[in-house]
């Protein structure tokens, strides 16, 4: 027989505020429920949501959150956990005005004033300790890592773009630096939709052994490159340029080796493809000389242009680079 506490949502909230004596500029967060079972040693928070400072918008929430931890935490001296879920998770970002740094400006956001308070508060307290130097990575072992149904919106309201990220869904079955575990493959996915273009990763990797071995397959189809052109800064001799179409499709499959002697070894093979490219002119000579070069390699594979990517990369199969 379990036995699970479930302290009050708002006695849990009122010693959060208590503990934390600056303000951070989000109000009135709110939890449904809190379990806590001390033998088991697990927590499970559910429907946390946190507003904008108008205590009405919502800016970050989930649904569920579960964590299990081991006993062997304590024969290990390092922190074990069985499992880590994120379910439901929900994140509003807006940017709220436009400024001349663009998009990179911190400040213009719906989470500027956080960020302002978070780094005036930083700048009053000590500097921190400098980490003791050390060639060991941290002790810790954790198991069953997933995030489902997560959801990103992102509001530009100077231009009124609206991009939504949903259905994201992520998986690692284990990631240690414990020596018992150090051989166990971690096997990282991401599958997500990005305004209604799926998007996938899957592969498997050994980060913390020596050889970095490591395979990822990358998976995109139909990407319409025109709704982030105004995301993306480019030089002045390519402001002339503007996208009025073109759709980016990737099969690609990257495997990396850093073995104990000898130089690292990265392999990149896998097709690239743009379909439907169009490209308007506001400028003659930029839009002139782009279209020839984009002319050259689409040439021989109508009506799907598929791309060489530079030597470093070399897209074809079983090519390799040497950093």
């Amino acid at each position: 027989m379990d036995l699970v506490c479930e302290p009050s949502p708002a006695t849990v909230m009122g010693s959060l505020r208590s503990a934390c004596p600056m303000k951070v500029g989000i109000a009135r967060p709110s939890i449904g429920r809190i379990r806590v079972n001390p033998f088991a040693l697990a927590l499970e928070i559910d429907d946390l949501q946190v507003y904008e400072a108008d205590g009405k918008t919502p800016f970050v929430g989930f649904a569920r959150f579960y964590v299990n931890a081991q006993l062997s935490s304590i024969y290990r001296r390092a922190p074990v956990v069985k499992e880590v879920s994120l379910a439901g998770l929900r994140v509003h970002v807006a940017r709220v005005r436009a400024t001349p740094e663009g998009f990179g400006d911190l400040s213009a956001y719906n989470f500027s004033d956080i960020l302002a308070r978070l780094q005036a508060a930083a700048a009053k307290g000590p500097p921190p300790e400098p980490s003791p130097a050390s060639h060991e990575p941290p002790r810790f072992s954790i198991n069953n890592i997933r995030l489902s149904d997560g959801a990103l919106v992102f509001e530009d309201r100077p231009t009124g773009g609206h991009h939504e990220i949903r259905g994201l869904k992520v998986g690692v079955p284990f990631v240690s630096t414990l020596p018992v575990d150090i051989d166990t493959f971690v096997k990282p996915e991401l599958a997500v939709t990005v305004d209604g273009t799926p998007f996938a990763v899957s592969g498997q990797t050994k980060p913390f052994t020596d050889s970095l071995e490591t395979s990822i397959a990358l998976r995109l189809t139909d990407l319409d490159l025109a709704r982030y052109q105004s995301y993306v800064p480019l030089p002045a001799s390519l402001k002339a340029v503007e996208l009025g179409s073109g759709k980016l499709t990737l099969a690609l499959d990257l495997s990396f080796v850093r073995p104990r002697e000898g130089q690292p070894t990265v392999t990149l093979k896998g097709q690239v493809g743009l379909d439907k490219l169009a490209l308007r002119r506001t400028g003659p000579e930029a839009v002139r000389d782009l279209r020839r070069g984009i002319a050259a390699r689409c040439v021989r594979s109508p009506p799907r242009c598929r791309f060489p990517l530079p030597r470093a990369l070399r897209i074809a199969a079983g090519s390799r680079a040497r950093p």
